[in-house]
């Protein structure tokens, strides 16, 4: 196995469905810019760059 350096980075963010009710994926969640918990689908970004080679990997989950 090779170990080669590399950066992770991870962003977590809230889009806001306030009168979507009747999409499977919005669910009620905190959001930190309305300092209240709204509607929403929640969506996670994962980003992996690995600077020997220069490949960069990127990741969304939906939740």
């Amino acid at each position: 196995m090779t170990k080669n350096a590399s950066l992770y980075s991870a962003t977590s963010l809230l889009i806001a469905k306030t009168r979507s009710r009747k999409i499977e994926m919005v669910h009620y969640q905190y959001s930190g810019n309305k300092h209240d918990v709204i509607a929403g689908i929640g969506l996670v970004n994962l980003l992996w760059h690995d600077l020997t080679s220069g490949h960069l990997e990127k990741l969304k989950i939906f939740n």
